[in-house]
């Protein structure tokens, strides 16, 4: 079964490669697609370039695409909702190809990260996941965008309930 990386872009490009870099260990990527706010706005304007340029570097990467969305945040309800109907729109898309949907919630606003799992909850089925990646403050810091030997990375997987009808006792 063919896979997707969609990832949330934020301040720190390397979370997306660094994500990227782990998940190619277990399985090949068929591509991955980032959703980012207006990139011409910081924080976004900073990291994108970081982002392609580590992309660019890899030659046996997939390849990046990046969905913009028309918004300067994702803080306020109606720029919730654009986010929540696009990223919809993204997971929808690669599961009804048949594609398992690798969910990165690590980058972009925490608001993000929680309307995020909402909508993975009404679209992402059981061969899907959703993570966090954890990383040491040394590579942080560092913005190396693929890990290291000894280096402190992980992806956390994130439990994704299930929607479904309650019994009747409830």
């Amino acid at each position: 079964m063919p896979a997707v990386l969609v990832a949330t872009l934020g301040s720190e490009p390397q979370v997306i490669p660094l994500a990227t870099a782990l998940l190619l260990r277990g399985e090949p990527l068929a591509a991955v697609v980032v959703l980012h706010t207006a990139a011409h706005l910081p924080p976004v304007a900073t990291a994108l370039p970081g982002l392609q340029a580590a992309f660019a570097a890899q030659d046996n990467w997939p390849p990046l695409l990046l969905d913009e969305l028309l918004l300067d945040d994702v803080l306020a309800p109606v720029e919730l909702d654009v986010f929540a109907e696009r990223l919809y729109r993204q997971l929808r898309r690669w599961a009804l190809r048949g594609t398992r949907v690798h969910l990165l919630l690590a980058g972009g606003r925490k608001s993000m990260a929680m309307v995020g799992m909402s909508v993975a909850q009404l679209v992402l089925g059981p061969d899907d996941h959703v993570w966090y990646l954890h990383s040491s403050e040394d590579l942080r810091r560092s913005g190396r965008t693929t890990p290291a030997a000894g280096d402190a990375v992980a992806l956390v997987p994130i439990p994704l309930p299930r929607l479904a009808v309650a019994p009747p006792a409830f």
